[in-house]
């Protein structure tokens, strides 16, 4: 147990390994309270890692979707930018009102 990880594992089952290790360290330990709160850690962290991976694999998920189509994303930004400035010319919203139709649609895109 004296083997401190920096940099990771190579695989998930080595990591398992690694967390059941901690733990038969923890049963073998005598003060109980102790051992009790390196549990409640252990189990913390655990929660923890698996809820980062869930994450990870949405992101990724989501970066996958994205770069599917990039075409669509540039096509509608521009579509969007050149339909605001249009109504912002149309409505008379001067610079502002052209300055902003790239900005949103820019966020629009992001929806997407």
């Amino acid at each position: 147990m004296t083997d401190i990880r920096t940099n990771g594992f190579d695989s998930d089952a080595q990591r398992r390994e690694y967390i059941n290790e901690a733990q038969d360290y923890v049963d073998d330990m005598r003060d109980q309270t102790q051992a009790r709160a390196i549990r409640a850690e252990i189990a913390r962290l655990s929660d923890e890692v698996e809820t980062l991976r869930q994450r990870l694999g949405q992101s990724r998920d989501a970066s996958q979707r994205a770069s599917r189509h990039p075409w669509i994303r540039a096509g509608v930004t521009l579509a969007t930018s050149l339909l605001l400035s249009r109504l912002s010319s149309a409505l008379h919203l001067g610079v502002i009102g052209k300055l902003a139709a790239p900005i949103i649609g820019v966020r629009i895109s992001r929806l997407v």
